[in-house]
């Protein structure tokens, strides 16, 4: 074991080595038995003495009309395999010798003169950036795995090749946590932290006095950090924008590097671009669009490849295809076969909103997923009628129909989206038996008719439906009341100012104009008995915003002398919708608030008494 080793991380052993590889290959899955055969040589190989080679030089002198030539030759021989007999003989980098004597004579096969070039390092992949942290000291064998996922799930490396390079997002984050973070970005530092962290393991060091030791300094780097750190505007590039002519600024996204116009907010054009920066544009194909007819270029987004229709945002067809524009495969769902690889149950396509998956059928006993085979794209089924539940809406009267959402089956009115009334489908047998859908299939519910009260200008019929309390209510359904409008959800609004005076489509009593937290409104005059009432659109709004009665002016906040416990400003008397309460005067970088103490509450009240 090394220096950095740790104990508490035990190995994995096979519980019985007699078991070979070959002999439980029949009861263990491709993947089981790749990870068994690693896990079965690797402890055997640990108990056996090591491979031994003989390293040779061989120098070779030749005459030649310029002086006397060197050449040499290096190489090594296996001359005891050891635990290589378990783990194989690795692929040899040295050239292996013939045998060779002193003073023998050589003949010439093939001579190639070939010139070298110093060549830059070569880039880091996964085992020789662990290496290279083995040997700076930072992390640990159990922590190794997840520094290499998270610099690349955070964008800041992406490998090509099985080789790392680093991200314009990278860089940028590089540079500026080494501008304002060079202790702590400080590889030794790095290291030096590891060893404290092992010595207060071993209960040699206070873990305290550790922690003041790191955070303290931290702390003000920190803070300096928030004050003088800039935020990344964005790069100036040599590329123009296509819509304005504006040049065009790299900035930076949750996917990565982009041009954008400089324009912005008048102008929203935007290119991706390659590693390098170079802009990536949409390229032409021969498919054309199964929706309207136009050509369709090759594009690609954070989920990969996939062909346009060019006549977007009017056609919004997609088709996904490969690098080269070819389109996937289209497939049914039950074309799609595939097995099991935990219980031997046959899988199927399974749907979890926009993303389609393969799914075991002996779900839920085995919850076993894989994704779809590369290089199909499914084949969308139509659309089916939904199931009708057999009761009436209680809110609208519209027949109710079961549906399937995210989170499975549920009852729905079939007038969305005017009416948005939804019950559990545990419930539907006991609606069906308080509730039975009418015999028509519930294409008009039962509905009543009422005259309304003799005030003039008052609507003489009122469609209203009646619902589960027996209550008559306004219906989304067919005309709206003299006066009013319906919303998209059914909803009573006033777009056009009424000419005269306005009537309750419910009880017929007058409607009043009231200031609203959001605006004016008209509310019925016989409330709190009747609740009825209309927002105001168009037309209405504004000329109720200049004639309509003015909002009631908000009280003052009130000082006090009370701390704020959080902050240590005073804290004010504020009126809510509940009523007063403290808040604090340094609102809204602090949101801290008080229900008003007993004691104050009394000294309010006698000061306005007195």
């Amino acid at each position: 074991s090394g220096k950095r080793a740790q104990e508490a991380h035990e190995a994995i052993r096979p519980t019985m080595p007699d078991h070979r590889p070959e002999m439980v290959r029949s009861r263990l899955t491709a993947d089981q038995f790749k990870l068994y055969d690693l896990i079965w040589r690797r402890f055997i190989a640990c108990q056996m003495t090591a491979a031994e080679w003989d390293s040779t030089t061989a120098l070779v002198f030749a005459q030649t009309p310029s002086g006397e030539a060197v050449f040499k030759a290096t190489g090594r021989t296996l001359v005891f395999d050891g635990h290589l007999r378990v783990t194989s003989v690795p692929a040899a980098d040295e050239q292996a010798l013939p045998r060779l004597s002193t003073g023998q004579a050589l003949s010439v096969i093939d001579l190639r003169p070939q010139q070298s070039f110093t060549s830059p390092p070569p880039r880091y992949t996964e085992a020789s950036l662990v290496k290279k942290l083995e040997s700076e000291g930072i992390g640990r064998p159990s922590t190794y795995a997840s520094i290499l996922q998270t610099i690349e799930d955070r964008g800041y490396v992406e490998q090509q090749e099985r080789r790392y390079y680093a991200t314009p997002l990278g860089e940028v984050v590089t540079d500026k946590l080494t501008r304002h973070f060079p202790q702590v970005m400080d590889v030794k530092f790095t290291a030096f932290m590891e060893d404290e962290l092992d010595k207060i393991e071993e209960a040699h060091k206070d873990w305290v006095g550790v922690l003041h030791e790191f955070y303290d300094p931290f702390h003000i780097a920190l803070d300096r950090a928030k004050k003088q750190m800039e935020a990344e505007r964005g790069e100036p590039s040599e590329v123009s924008c296509d819509l304005c002519g504006r040049p065009m600024v790299y900035r930076w996204s949750r996917n990565g590097r982009f041009l954008a116009c400089s324009g912005y907010p008048e102008c929203k054009s935007s290119r991706n671009v390659d590693r390098e920066g170079r802009p990536i544009g949409p390229q032409e194909s021969d498919q054309t669009c199964e929706v309207c007819g136009r050509p369709m270029t090759l594009r690609q987004s954070r989920t990969g490849y996939f062909l346009g229709c060019t006549g977007y945002p009017e056609c919004r067809s997609t088709v996904p295809c490969d690098p080269q524009g070819q389109p996937y495969k289209l497939v049914k769902e039950e074309e799609v076969r595939a097995t099991c690889e935990a219980c031997g149950s046959p899988m199927k396509v399974r749907l979890r909103g926009r993303r389609a998956f393969l799914g075991c059928t002996n779900y839920p006993t085995c919850k076993q997923t894989k994704p779809l085979p590369e290089g199909i794209r499914l084949q969308t089924p139509p659309p089916q009628p939904p199931e009708e539940a057999g009761v009436a809406c209680d809110k609208c009267g519209r027949p109710m129909v079961i549906r399937k959402g995210p989170r499975g089956r549920f009852i729905a009115c079939s007038g969305f989206p005017r009416c948005r009334n939804t019950r559990p489908v545990e419930k539907l047998e006991a609606l069906r038996a308080s509730q039975p859908l009418p015999a028509d299939n519930g294409q008009q519910a039962a509905s009543t008719h009422r005259r309304a009260k003799g005030q003039q200008g008052a609507p003489a019929d009122v469609k209203s439906t009646a619902g589960a309390s027996g209550r008559a209510v306004t219906s989304g359904n067919g005309d709206p009341p003299p006066g009013f409008a319906f919303t998209r959800t059914g909803r009573l609004v006033v777009e056009d100012w009424p000419d005269g005076p306005l009537h309750c489509p419910e009880c017929g009593s007058p409607m009043q104009l009231k200031p609203g937290r959001w605006g004016p409104f008209f509310s019925c005059s016989n409330f709190p008995k009747c609740k009825v009432s209309a927002n105001l659109r168009g037309q209405a709004k504004k000329r109720a915003a200049v004639e309509g009665p003015a909002p009631p002016e908000r009280p003052k906040p009130v000082a006090t002398d009370i701390d704020c416990p959080e902050c240590g400003a005073k804290m004010v008397i504020r009126t809510g919708r509940t009523g007063q309460f403290l808040g604090c005067g340094n609102y809204p970088k602090c949101k801290n608030t008080r229900p008003l103490p007993a004691e104050l509450i009394g000294s309010m009240a006698r000061s306005k008494t007195a």
